[in-house]
């Protein structure tokens, strides 16, 4: 009952993040996001720390300040009122203060070098503490890699990814695990082989089987402890069990990018995904980036060279 309970509140939770991030410039009161989770005002902040070690409303503040610091960084040609404006910040000197004590700089500083500076530092940790092994490991079962595995084929890694395109991506069914933490970590290749052992016992996986990793947070820009992942079994319909979360992925225009290659070539190749959508004619929309795994997406267990698509959603500029 213990096990099937927190797999409940998990889920509760999700909703409400989920929320969260697509009413980010409204009030979020408490007792709104309280009916979202289908709990009381009283229960649930109380519920809502224990589950993300964050007040609901540090949570909040926090991530209007990385969205607004990642438009402030990215799209250059908006103002940063308008940035500010965009997530609840009607007063200048309130979003002034608000950003330099989260980022320890002006919102001007941040845009001229200091965004840059904080980037080279987090992703220079991140790559230190990267595993060496590939997205989902190397010690599931030989039944489990031959479903996973595209046999008879050599690709090398690939430093930058293919050709971009806009994809429209479909409203799927997904059962998830989750993991709060460093990117890169080792902890996330385990998060892979608990899910896929998991799900292979449940009879959810099979040679045309698609897993996603949700990517919530921009590593750049928050703190490596904070960061957030999904990662994700397609499903045919809704389900989940004490040990994952039944979710949505709601699809949507994504700026979709073909990936060959080992853990190593992930942050430079999403350095070309971002490059490339300078010249697109689009601009990022809320919602997390993906990495939207084929059938069959490991091409050498080995050296963990691995398929994917990565995926930014988008809007047209």
């Amino acid at each position: 009952m213990r096990d099937s309970s927190r797999a409940e509140y998990r889920t509760r939770i999700h909703r409400v993040l989920v929320y969260i991030e697509e009413h980010m410039a409204e009030a979020l009161a408490l007792e709104n996001l309280a009916r979202v989770a289908c709990l009381s005002p009283f229960h649930f902040h109380r519920v809502f720390r224990a589950m993300m070690n964050e007040s609901v409303n540090a949570f909040v503040q926090r991530r209007r300040l990385e969205h607004a610091a990642r438009e402030i960084h990215v799209q250059r040609h908006t103002t940063i009122l308008e940035v500010a404006n965009r997530y609840g910040y009607e007063n200048a000197a309130a979003f002034s203060r608000a950003f330099r004590r989260q980022f320890g700089a002006s919102a001007t500083e941040w845009r001229r070098s200091a965004a840059a500076a904080r980037r080279a530092r987090l992703l220079g940790e991140k790559e230190r503490s990267r595993s060496k092994d590939g997205k989902i490991g190397t010690d599931l079962s030989d039944p489990v890699w031959e479903k996973l595995t595209l046999r008879g084929t050599s690709m090398p890694p690939a430093a930058e990814p293919a050709r971009p395109r806009i994809e429209r991506l479909p409203r799927v069914d997904a059962v998830a695990m989750h993991y709060v933490g460093t990117y890169g970590s080792d902890a996330i290749t385990k998060l892979w082989m608990r899910l896929m052992a998991h799900a292979d016992a449940m009879g959810m996986v099979d040679a045309d089987t698609e897993c996603v990793g949700i990517l919530h947070d921009d590593p750049a820009i928050t703190e490596p402890e904070l960061c957030r992942y999904d990662a994700c079994v397609i499903v045919t319909r809704p389900m989940s069990d004490a040990q994952a979360s039944s979710l949505v992925l709601p699809g949507g225009d994504f700026l979709v990018f073909p990936f060959v290659g080992a853990p190593s070539d992930v942050d430079p190749a999403w350095d070309a995904v971002y490059r490339a959508l300078l010249d697109s004619g689009y601009q990022p929309a809320n919602g997390p980036n993906l990495e939207w795994y084929p059938p069959q997406p490991i091409l050498d267990p080995g050296k963990g060279v691995f398929r994917c698509k990565m995926c930014v959603p988008v809007v047209s500029l």
